[in-house]
């Protein structure tokens, strides 16, 4: 199964496995990958896991965008392909 890996605000990684389909990314404590950071939005993006790819949907939040990011449209979808 997939894993994300992020930065802690400390700079220590931090692995969180993904579940099939979708995985909501935010602060928001609904979210399946919750994000302690108050530039990300509460419903920050949304992670979706499929057999031979993952896509990752910015949810367009008004906030700063996290990291070194570039600016997409809130409709825009990004498809990364590799190995899962």
């Amino acid at each position: 199964m997939p894993a994300l890996l992020m930065m802690t605000a400390t700079g220590e990684p931090r692995q969180v496995q993904l579940k099939p389909y979708s995985n909501r990314v935010g602060r928001g404590p609904t979210n399946d990958v919750i994000i302690d950071a108050k530039v990300a939005s509460r419903n920050h993006a949304v992670i979706d896991v499929e057999q031979a790819f993952v896509t990752i949907t910015d949810l367009g939040r008004p906030r700063a965008r996290m990291g070194r990011v570039p600016d997409l449209p809130p409709t825009h979808v990004e498809q990364v392909r590799g190995t899962l």
